[in-house]
């Protein structure tokens, strides 16, 4: 017999192969288990190790830890996402969760990103005194 919480979790890696399939990424594919050198549940999205999580119970910092020792075993793959099914919500409602600096590094570039400044930052410009609201004079 089929472990439940395998089978919703398989389930949901279709679905959302079959999403990205349907949204410009034709070569996404389910991967196979490689135990401790697992890469991600999804592949054929160019850049990116997907972990995919359909469990009852969300334990956040657990699968965001599992996405990035699986980044370390997907040689010269730069960013990592979590997927996570919503109960009772459509495929398209799932979350993807990543952390800062991954959203950071995969909209801006690493080129602008700044994990720590080479000297020191100047000390910000004293405009004035300014208001939240305008107001006409």
């Amino acid at each position: 017999m089929v472990n439940p919480s395998k089978a919703r979790g398989t389930r949901f890696e279709s679905q959302v192969c079959e999403y990205l399939r349907t949204h410009g990424y034709p070569l996404v594919e389910r991967r196979a288990l490689r135990g401790n050198k697992d890469c991600g549940d999804i592949a054929g999205v160019f850049g990116w190790v997907l972990e995919c999580k359909a469990a009852k119970k969300f334990e956040l910092a657990e699968w965001v830890k599992e996405a990035e020792s699986e980044l370390g075993n997907a040689l010269g793959t730069p960013w990592w996402a979590v997927i996570i099914k919503r109960p009772r919500k459509p495929i398209h409602k799932a979350y993807v969760v990543m952390d800062l600096e991954e959203f950071a590094e995969q909209r801006f570039g690493s080129q602008f990103v700044c994990r720590r400044p080479k000297q020191p930052l100047p000390e910000p410009l004293d405009i004035g005194p300014h208001r939240d609201v305008w107001e006409p004079e």
